[in-house]
């Protein structure tokens, strides 16, 4: 059996939320429909202020599995002893930044799913590659309103946070049209490069 994690990083509480679970229920729809043999994980963080007889209860109603998730955020030695329990194989890049983040369960970390589909790019560190994902990216205000969160004062500390997440998943889907050209832009910006837009959507 094939699974699917949709998983939530943040404790949203709006549309975000909404579209998280519109997203988990296409999934065991379409694989109801199809006679497939998937199941469909919800990740959702660790002590938020969820209540999930209520908040979840249509998702447990469709068979879909609910997952309190931690995300536990360690540095690049951390990471480079962590590698020692993988093939190289199993790496999907090389590991170049400071700090990585992996979800914690408690059980199987959600290594027993075959992709992970997160919801926002609104992580603590880029992911640990060991596990392809997809990323579903919202909006960049921050570009247009520095400081706007507390932890990221600036557009520079925010696209290095949150966008390295967002281009390191495949595939990106963007919310609208306006986050599709912040993070062009803000790949753009990572790699110092004064190229046309186009040239990076085509990446």
């Amino acid at each position: 059996m094939k699974k699917i994690a949709v998983m939530l990083p943040q404790p949203y509480k709006d549309e975000i939320l909404r579209d998280a679970k519109i997203i988990a229920k296409s999934l065991a729809l379409t694989a109801q429909a199809g006679n497939a043999d998937l199941q469909v994980v919800f990740s959702y963080v660790q002590n938020a202020d969820y209540d999930p007889n209520i908040d979840f209860s249509d998702l447990r109603e469709m068979g879909i599995s609910l997952r309190q998730t931690r995300w536990e955020v360690f540095n690049i030695k951390e990471a480079q002893q962590y590698k020692k329990g993988f093939m190289e194989s199993q790496l999907t890049r090389q590991l170049v930044h400071e700090e990585y983040c992996l979800p914690k369960d408690g059980l199987n970390d959600f290594f027993d799913c075959d992709l992970w589909i997160i919801i926002s790019d609104r992580l603590p560190a880029p992911i640990y590659p060991v596990r392809k994902y997809a990323c579903v990216a919202y909006d960049y205000i921050q570009r247009y309103v520095p400081g706007i969160f507390n932890e990221v004062k600036s557009w520079g500390a925010g696209s290095r946070i949150f966008g390295r997440s967002a281009r390191s998943g495949s595939p990106v889907c963007d919310h609208t049209i306006h986050v599709g050209r912040c993070g062009i832009l803000c790949r753009c910006c990572a790699r110092k490069s004064t190229a046309p837009a186009d040239e990076f959507r085509a990446a």
